[in-house]
């Protein structure tokens, strides 16, 4: 019979492993009502940020910044309130 070892996971880790399941949670309710979900290169100079690797981007338009991280999600800006009160809600 093999022993089984478990490997802690860094906060880093931690952190990327939570950062993704509210990326899915974000694909899921944008599919449910019917939201365009656009990534970094897709996005509108207009269009706001509601998910980001970095919290400090979330809310800022695509223009306020010349870089956002690799992994940062963005909305209509008419839909913004709505998708980020959903998104609280599947989070808390």
């Amino acid at each position: 019979m093999a022993i089984q070892t478990h490997r802690v996971m860094s906060a880093t880790e931690l952190e990327k492993r939570r950062f993704h399941a509210q990326v899915r949670k974000l694909r899921k309710l944008c599919v449910e009502y019917n939201l365009t979900l656009k990534s970094g290169t897709s996005a509108k100079s207009y269009d706001l940020c509601v998910l980001s690797s970095e919290d400090y981007y979330i809310g800022d338009t695509r223009d306020q910044h010349k870089i956002f991280p690799v992994e940062s999600y963005f909305i209509d800006p008419n839909e913004y309130e709505f998708i980020k009160e959903r998104l609280n809600e599947e989070i808390y």
